[in-house]
């Protein structure tokens, strides 16, 4: 698992930038290493969208419904 904090307050509408994170559990911990900053934006299609550093891994969310 990660944590990471807001990088400051966000622009309305506008995305959130997150500071890097740390690693808060792992198993093993050794095995995990922290993250670089990154920012989540929302889609028009209601997809959460997470980039880093340029070259990065694009990551995309989506909701599941139970």
């Amino acid at each position: 698992m990660f944590a990471a904090s807001l990088a400051g307050k966000p622009d309305t509408g506008g995305p959130l930038r997150l500071t890097g994170t740390t690693v808060t559990f792992g198993a093993p911990l050794s095995s995990c290493a922290p993250g670089d900053p990154s920012t989540l934006s929302l889609s028009p299609d209601g997809r959460l969208k997470r980039t880093g550093p340029a070259g990065a891994e694009v990551v995309t969310y989506s909701r599941v419904s139970s």
